[in-house]
């Protein structure tokens, strides 16, 4: 399955985003209750990336990670498998003395590093953090449990050679058309 990221906030209107009952699809904390936005949480953000990512709105079927803090994430028993190396689509699960914090892999560098999306609760809507192995460090509050796992495996979006092709040919007939011109 193709893989595409998200590295820019989504729209106030994105179902995926909006509660479930309410015009959405996620069954995380409601926010704003007139807007009915999942969103600033970082659970509303892995609901709606979850079943974005997966080009699914049926929150029944795809989605049953926790609704409670992010801290219990990690150690819910709901049939997704999880580890300790990342993949792209998966859920980073970081526990501290309060309610933790979880987040999606949006990409994996070939250093090992991966590029997040995050939400704060009372804080930004969405953000991207580069976070390192082998912690994953998210700051000194917060302790690495591990990753959340997609139903289905993913494949990185990556530019296609068509079209790097294309901007070349592209280039051969424009140096022709100059040429041409050139012999009037």
């Amino acid at each position: 399955m193709k893989f595409e990221n998200r590295l820019t906030s989504p729209s106030a209107t994105n179902k995926f985003y909006i509660k479930a009952g309410k015009g959405g699809y996620n069954r995380a904390l409601e926010i704003n209750k007139t807007t009915h936005s999942c969103l600033p949480n970082c659970c509303g953000l892995v609901h709606g990336r979850w079943l974005e990512s997966q080009n699914q709105n049926d929150y029944k079927k795809y989605d049953k990670l926790c609704i409670g803090n992010a801290k219990s994430y990690y150690n819910k028993n709901d049939g997704y498998k999880r580890g300790q190396s990342p993949k792209l689509g998966s859920i980073v699960c970081f526990t501290n003395n309060r309610s933790g914090h979880v987040a999606f892999v949006e990409d994996i560098k070939s250093n090992g590093d991966i590029v997040t999306s995050n939400s704060a609760y009372g804080g930004s809507r969405f953000y991207i953090k580069t976070l390192s192995p082998p912690n994953y460090n998210m700051g000194s509050a917060y302790t690495f449990q591990g990753f959340i796992y997609p139903p289905n495996e993913f494949t990185p979006d990556t530019p296609s050679t068509k079209h790097k092709s294309n901007n070349k040919f592209k280039w051969v007939l424009y140096a022709r058309k100059l040429r041409d011109k050139t012999h009037f």
